[in-house]
This record gives C-alpha cells, structure tokens and sequence, in this order.
C-alpha cells in the first residue's frame, strides 16, 4: 500500500505529464520552480505553469511544493492544484522553540484560518 509520487517540473512535456498521470495512484507532485527549496519569497512566478497543469484535467490529484511559505502562498498555489505541501517553512517554524506541538499547531492554524 505504497504510493509512488512522481514529480513534475516547469521543464516536463506534456506527454510525460500524462504518462506519469496514467501510472499515478497517490499525487503529482508539481515543483513549483527550479529553486533551491525555500529559497524564493513570491509564488506568484509558477502561475503559468500550475494553471497548464490544472487545464489538462489530469485524473490525479496534484499538489505543488517548494516555496510555499505562508497563508498567502497557500492560497495562490490552491487556486491551480489540488493541495499545496509547506516543508522548509514548516521546519523553521518548529525549529529552536520550546514547545514543538504549540509552535506547529500555530503555524498549522495560520495557514488554515
């Protein structure tokens, strides 16, 4: 009961979309640039690329990752995908404090509120 997640680029053709699409059984995961992850502070860049992907009305859900950092990129990458993934922010946000569970549950209830 294993998924395999592929990952897609800006720079995979269309062709590779929809065969990696056909072998899918979790998610698509969308890289949403050629950055180094949580390195860039505007989402905005990858619109073009997540709105190709969300008209090919791919059978798998997709989600984006990489510089996903606060409500707000949250919210522009779900407007294209299905789901949007916050690693580096999210380590940061839980890294040197005292209590993980508080620091989490806060940084979790301000991308959701």
């Amino acid at each position: 009961n294993i998924s395999n997640i592929f990952l897609v680029t800006p720079q995979t053709s269309e062709k590779r979309i929809r065969e990696i699409d056909t072998n899918s059984n979790g998610f698509i995961y969308a890289v949403s640039s050629a950055s180094t992850t949580g390195s860039k502070t505007d989402f905005s860049a990858a619109a073009d690329y997540l709105g190709k992907l969300k008209n090919m009305k791919l059978k798998t859900p997709v989600l984006t990752g990489f510089n996903i950092k606060n409500k707000q990129n949250f919210e522009d990458a779900c407007k294209y995908v299905d789901g949007a993934i916050i690693g580096s922010e999210f380590i940061r946000q839980i890294t040197d404090v005292d209590d993980i569970t508080a620091a989490a549950t806060q940084y979790v209830n301000l991308i959701k509120s």
